[in-house]
């Protein structure tokens, strides 16, 4: 039974939406070809961030409709 029957998605979305914004971060960490750590950690924190921003914005619109 979801946590939140009166909002659509509810915890079953937020799994989901980890999912997409992490997938993304663990590839382009372990992918990079930055020799240097502090720009491989650099974009990798930038792709989360970005990923995190799409997925609420997502989440959002899904709410609305």
């Amino acid at each position: 039974m979801p946590l939140f029957p009166d909002l659509p998605g509810g915890p079953e979305l937020l799994c989901i939406n980890l999912l997409f914004a992490v997938g993304p971060g663990l590839f382009v960490y372990y992918n990079s070809t930055e020799n240097n750590v502090e720009n491989r950690l650099l974009w990798t924190g930038a792709t989360l961030a970005a990923g995190l921003v799409a997925n609420i914005v997502g989440s959002g619109v899904v709410l609305l409709l």
